[in-house]
């Protein structure tokens, strides 16, 4: 026997499978599961936005914002204009109805950073400001500012 024989399994007139007839066992599966994955990664993560969205409103914090962009001696120690970098850290403690949220804000100006400590109290959605106090980064400086002072939206 010629072991220099070559044998062509190819015949023209036989399509061939398609790519989906020879691969679907695999890619059907993988496919499914990559859809619940990212089904579940936008359901996680349009809820964290939900949550964080209602947290932010729940606050308060706005109006507080607001009063420190004018306060003269926040502008004499960072500049203008002043932006809100967003809310750094939170607690909020809820008992009986009773609200006690403590946040604290990041803000910037052209010539420095600061923070403003935050606590309010209330019950459901009405609250208080009890204490507002702006720390410059890099100083030992704190700004108080009157919590009766600000007007609550």
């Amino acid at each position: 026997m010629d072991q220099n024989i070559h044998y062509d399994n190819q015949n023209e007139l036989v399509k061939p499978p398609s790519w989906w007839k020879r691969n679907w066992k695999w890619a059907l599966p993988a496919g499914g599961c990559l859809t619940i994955i990212t089904i579940a990664i936008v359901v996680v993560v349009g809820g964290l936005y939900s949550f964080a969205e209602g947290i932010k409103e729940d606050m308060g914090y706005e109006p507080v914002v607001e009063a420190v962009q004018q306060n003269q001696e926040v502008i004499d120690a960072i500049g203008t204009p002043i932006t809100s970098d967003g809310v750094k850290t939170f607690n909020i403690k809820i008992n009986n109805g009773d609200r006690s949220n403590h946040v604290t804000i990041g803000i910037s100006g052209p010539d420095g950073e600061a923070l403003i400590d935050l606590i309010t109290l209330g019950k459901d959605k009405t609250l208080t400001y009890e204490k507002i106090e702006v720390y410059v980064e890099g100083t030992e400086q704190v700004i108080s500012l009157d919590p009766m002072t600000i007007d609550q939206k």
